[in-house]
């Protein structure tokens, strides 16, 4: 069976989980960017509360690439970073907008969304090279282990695309936000949750891919081109 026919055929049995992945993907994605900037205290250590939501993405990503392919997590992550972009200009506008005689809640509404252009820049740049790396990586395990191992694959490949992202997405976001030695603390915290989070993520999400492998099947990506920039999702490949 041709790779087309194979997508054709998953995403015809598969497409509201599909569609609830999707948009599951994208909220996570938002909500990630409003609470970023709220520090928790994590053992003695100040960490970001998106550690925490941040890494779901990944697995739903591993997810969506596991069954549907490549291509199809390919417009997912566009598609996702689109609705961050729109966000941050929503955001952007309204606070510029002059508030009404009496509300009181200008500043609260200015540190919550006013620095979010910045971590939609960071996003922009660090988010889609982690997400590409780590989508590609699976895709490849994927074909090289026959579908085997899919808790091992997500594990190796979240553990890449979450250094990369971290990397520069701290480099972006927190400088001049916070001192070296907190930032230094934060992005080594980060990583290092990261993993172990989306480690433990990869065994319920295994779980799910056997299911959805056995209902609505899955697709393997030979002949695909990776190009992150070709946004077809059918011929030519």
């Amino acid at each position: 069976m041709r790779v087309e026919d194979s997508t054709i055929k998953t995403l015809s049995k598969g497409i509201v989980p599909l569609v609830f992945l999707t948009m599951l993907y994208v909220t996570l994605l938002l909500f990630s960017g409003v609470i970023a900037y709220k520090f928790i205290d994590f053992f003695g250590k100040p960490v970001s509360s998106a550690i925490f939501i941040f890494p779901l993405s990944y697995t739903i990503l591993d997810i969506v690439c596991e069954i549907f392919g490549y291509r199809v997590s390919r417009i997912m992550i566009w598609l996702g970073t689109t609705c961050v972009y729109i966000f941050a200009i929503l955001s952007f506008t309204f606070l510029t907008l002059h508030p009404a005689l009496g509300f009181q809640h200008q500043e609260d509404y200015q540190w919550v969304l006013g620095s979010y252009w910045r971590l939609t820049l960071a996003g922009s740049i660090s988010t889609v090279m982690g997400e590409f790396i780590n989508t590609y990586t699976i895709s490849k395990w994927k074909i090289f282990l026959h579908g085997r191992f899919f808790a091992i694959r997500s594990m190796g490949s979240t553990s890449v695309g979450c250094f990369i992202d971290t990397v520069f997405e701290y480099l972006i976001a927190f400088t001049g936000i916070v001192n070296l030695k907190t930032f230094l603390i934060m992005m080594g915290f980060a990583l290092l949750l990261k993993i172990v989070y989306a480690s433990i993520l990869s065994i319920p999400a295994s779980f799910i891919v056997t299911q959805m492998k056995k209902r609505y099947g899955d697709v393997y990506d030979y002949g695909v081109k990776f190009n992150p920039l070709r946004l077809r999702l059918f011929n030519p490949l």
